[in-house]
């Protein structure tokens, strides 16, 4: 076994410890699920992730219940996560929203504490916050943003939950457009209101709401009557043990909206099938748990669609159910020993174009994700630049790193070799080969970081520097970042060259770029009211995308042009529509691909 030399002054390590790789979760649909840690928190209520710093990467935002606060963790774009608190005495807080409250451009947060504490934190733009306070609204457990009364302005709705009859209550805060707020009555005998959601549930084109009650049992949904926030109600459920969590979604995909729900007492995760009427057909996904919390759905294996997550507080486990596309579904377990499990959510945390999962466990003291790796290969490799941004002109030289990381069971041997791809779009190399590398299980060998360097005529422009494992030629997976070379400077000038960087996971890589077109989920979703379409191409063709509402109708063309192979990104303003759901088809030489997205406002 030759020594790695040169390539020994790269870090490549077997596991990824600390802030990096806890553990990787197989299950027999092959995705591989590796689990991290975000930060530290006692009883986290809620948490959600998204570009909150609007910095192009995923941040992560959440509350400590027992430590009165909210916080968020700022992503340093390679998934390592740093707390920034946002408020510390707001009295045992519950929930939030992330929501630009005052219409500037930026993200603030709006929260509320169980105590009946509700406020909105002002962001100045630069993630300083300024508190104002709203209102006191007894035990408000939930709330939900939203522009209620289709005014251009965000509104919200709260739960207010209580063993005590006289502080149930359903509400919804009318915004002046100024941030000053008027409470409108909704409900107030839905015993021990525990979530609350608002969607238009009968497609009519405004916002009802729909809640869930844990003492009465009960799920139901109130009518907003000729878009005049006149609300009229309707049981979905009354027979519901424990109804703790409700969530609104076109699980079945037939155009109109259905409802899914935790019983905590009753044990299961169920959905109600919305018969095009808004008459709901009771159907279990899952029984016999000691105390379901949360539910969620979103696609996370990519079949177009729509799988079910949920946490099981008194049974420690957070799982996900795979559906087969007939809403028949199979559960696998993230995680059965997590002790308090309690929320859920799903998001494209990397933003590698498939959903990862974010979850929290009370009395595992601390914010998890878990990164969906598609498929679960026993090898995989990623490479970053050190300290980005880096300038540097031609003729220079960059820093750079890599990791291997072994996920499966036995001792890994594999060759590593890198490739360039100019700015003309043609490739070079391998300019670096090594051969015969072993990867122990759970062993981390560290090595001084590598040092790459360009030559003084190398053509201005963009590269792609892409590091692959495997066995030459045959790849097991790859990486890459991305730099650019600006004009050569003579030694001791000054030096311009700035190195940029890629998520490093698989589905960015050029290396594995699929056969025919994909098209990935857009995210946020559902969203409100700007959301990002991910594609791909294999080859340079002729590439239209267009945006469908219900009725078939094209409603606007994002996309109309020949584009090169590759992935690509565009983002859709949907401010001008109201709340639904609404198709987007890729089509791309002959081939044409198709997902739904929802738009809640």
């Amino acid at each position: 076994m030759e020594l790695l030399s040169k390539f020994a002054k790269v870090v490549f390590v077997a596991a990824v410890v600390s802030m990096f790789l806890v553990v990787s979760v197989y299950s027999e649909e092959d995705i591989c699920w590796n689990q991290y840690v975000v930060g530290d928190i006692y009883t986290c209520w809620s948490a959600y992730a998204l570009d909150f710093d609007l910095d192009g990467d995923n941040d992560v935002i959440g509350t400590g219940t027992f430590e009165n606060r909210i916080s968020w963790w700022e992503n340093d774009s390679y998934q390592n996560f740093a707390e920034r608190l946002i408020v510390g005495d707001f009295d045992s807080a519950t929930d939030f929203h992330s929501v630009d409250l005052d219409s500037d451009g930026d993200n603030d947060i709006l929260g509320c504490a169980f105590f009946g504490e509700i406020a909105w934190w002002e962001n100045d733009g630069d993630m300083n916050f300024t508190k104002h306070y709203l209102t006191n609204f007894n035990k408000s457990y939930d709330l939900f943003s939203i522009d209620m009364d289709n005014d251009n302005d965000m509104d919200f709705v709260v739960a207010g939950y209580s063993t005590q009859p006289y502080v149930n209550d359903i509400a919804w805060f009318e915004n002046d457009g100024n941030q000053n707020f008027t409470q409108h009555s909704v409900e107030s005998q839905f015993d021990g209101a525990s979530r609350v959601h608002a969607i238009d549930m009968d497609g009519d084109g405004d916002i009802d709401i729909l809640g869930a009650a844990f003492v009465s049992d009960q799920i139901a949904w109130w009518e907003n009557f000729n878009n005049q926030q006149a609300f009229i109600r309707h049981t979905i459920d009354d027979n519901f043990d424990g109804a703790r969590t409700v969530y609104a979604v076109d699980l079945d995909k037939d155009g109109d909206v259905d409802v899914l729900g935790a019983g905590q007492e009753c044990g299961e995760y169920a959905w109600w099938r919305n018969n095009g009427n808004q008459h709901f057909t009771k159907l279990i996904i899952d029984d016999g748990f000691v105390g379901p919390w949360d539910i969620y759905a979103e696609d996370l294996d990519n079949d177009n669609d729509l799988d079910v997550l949920g946490t099981d507080y008194w049974g420690d486990e957070i799982a996900w159910w795979e559906n087969n596309g007939s809403e028949n579904f199979s559960k696998y377990s993230l995680d059965d020993n997590f002790d308090g499990a309690k929320c859920v959510y799903a998001h494209d945390i990397d933003v590698d174009g498939d959903m990862d999962i974010l979850g929290s466990a009370c009395w595992e003291y601390q914010l998890f994700w878990w990164q969906n790796d598609s498929t679960c290969l026993p090898l995989t490799i990623q490479m970053r630049p050190i300290d980005p941004p880096v300038f540097v002109p031609a003729g220079g030289s960059f820093n750079y790193e890599g990791i291997l990381t072994n996920n499966s069971n036995g001792v890994q041997y594999t060759e590593v070799w890198v490739k360039l791809r100019l700015p003309d779009g043609t490739y070079h190399g391998p300019v670096k080969h090594w051969r015969e590398i072993e990867v122990p299980v759970e062993d981390a060998n560290h090595y001084y970081p590598m040092v790459q360097r360009i030559p003084d005529f190398a053509p201005e422009g963009t590269y792609h520097y892409i590091a692959y494992c495997g066995i030459y030629p045959s790849i097991v997976d790859s990486s890459y970042f991305t730099f650019t070379v600006t004009p050569y400077q003579p030694p001791g000038g000054v030096t311009h060259w700035k190195v940029t960087y890629g998520s490093g996971n698989r589905n960015h890589n050029l290396a594995n770029i699929p056969e025919t077109p994909e098209l990935h989920q857009n995210y946020p979703n559902p969203f409100n009211a700007s959301t990002v379409i991910r594609y791909s191409v294999p080859r340079e063709s002729q590439v239209r995308l267009d945006i469908y509402n219900l009725m078939g109708e094209r409603i606007e063309t994002l996309v109309d042009d020949s584009q090169q192979r590759g992935m690509h990104m565009i983002s859709w303003d949907a401010s001008e529509y109201s709340s639904g759901i609404y198709f987007y088809r890729l089509k791309a030489g002959e081939m044409e691909v198709s997902k739904t997205m929802s738009l809640v406002k």
